[in-house]
């Protein structure tokens, strides 16, 4: 595969990104698994590496980024000597070590950590962590590091209410506190009352890029554009504080199909991976009316210099 090696003005160099608009196409291998939601994926040594959730966290492989074999469970509900479940994961990798964020039950109230040297084996830590003001369950997150401080954009809510992000700070990645003095962040809400959550940074030649080179942050997340949870696509935004949003574009980078798919009533968890000049958007399919069935995706696009 490939890699494209692009100038400034000046002479410094440029890295690929992946396109922020609607030109994603949905790959021919799609659905690739069944029953698992969330994925999170780095590149890495030729392969694309695949962590996902069932109620466990679950480990996939690929060589092209499309076709994915394994998908068995590693961590959570007895794996890996851990009893409790592994749910809305996120993991990325921080100075060689793997760093693993979840909660213990589906939109549970209680958050957890993990670290692994491999991404495999992991041991739990013990994260120190409040919810939101008048929140009561834990949603998806993206975790990263700015020199010496970690940030944290997690989604969030109250008991049948619909989800928000906030942003918290740590000085170690394991004592947590909340900014922006309790309150949502600002700008990513698609309609009044309408959720929005799933926040993720895209991963460039295997490195999280919260910042790119405009000195913007880059956010993609899950919206409704409707009051309430449901439907949701899947939009981007950018930031220079990480916590007044502006999406752009406007409408939906990935749009959910509808009826008589498995992206009936959801398109959700982007994890946009960059490698060489292709980006890839990995994130679930779900139909949520009846028991809830998920389904794990990709689409793809050539990236661009930015």
């Amino acid at each position: 595969m490939s890699h494209r090696l692009l100038f400034a003005p000046g002479g410094s160099f440029r890295k690929l990104h992946p396109p922020f608009d609607d030109s994603w196409v949905r790959s021919d291998a799609n659905p690739f698994f069944n029953g698992l939601a969330e994925p999170c994926v780095l590149y890495e040594a030729g392969v694309f590496r695949m962590w996902a959730r069932g109620s466990q966290l679950h480990y996939a492989t690929s060589t092209d980024g499309e076709n994915f074999t394994g998908g068995d469970p590693i961590f959570g509900g007895g794996e890996g000597g851990y009893a409790n479940n592994v749910w809305l994961p996120w993991i990325t990798r921080i100075d060689g070590i793997y760093y693993l964020s979840f909660v213990t039950d589906d939109f549970s109230e209680t958050y957890a950590q993990a670290t692994s040297p491999d991404g495999l084996v992991w041991t739990p830590t013990s994260p120190t962590i409040s919810l939101p003001p008048g929140c009561d369950l834990w949603g998806n997150k993206v975790v990263w590091k700015e020199g010496s401080t970690w940030y944290m954009l997690h989604e969030a809510a109250p008991t049948a209410q619909f989800w928000r992000i906030y942003l918290y700070s740590s000085s170690d990645g394991l004592t947590w506190s909340i900014q922006n003095g309790g309150a949502v962040v600002n700008g990513l809400q698609i309609a009044a009352n309408g959720m929005y959550g799933g926040p993720r940074f895209a991963y460039v030649d295997g490195e999280l890029r919260p910042k790119l080179a405009d000195g913007l942050y880059h956010l993609w997340f899950h919206a409704a554009d409707v009051a309430g949870n449901l439907p949701t696509d899947i939009y981007h935004a950018t930031s220079s504080d990480r916590i007044n949003w502006t999406v752009s574009p406007a409408g939906p980078v990935l749009e959910h199909l509808g009826t008589g798919t498995f992206e009936f009533d959801q398109v959700a968890d982007a994890c946009p991976v960059v490698v060489g000049s292709r980006a890839f958007l990995y994130y679930d399919g779900v139909d949520n009316t009846g028991p809830i069935d998920t389904w794990l995706a990709v689409a793809t696009a050539g990236a661009i210099p930015f």
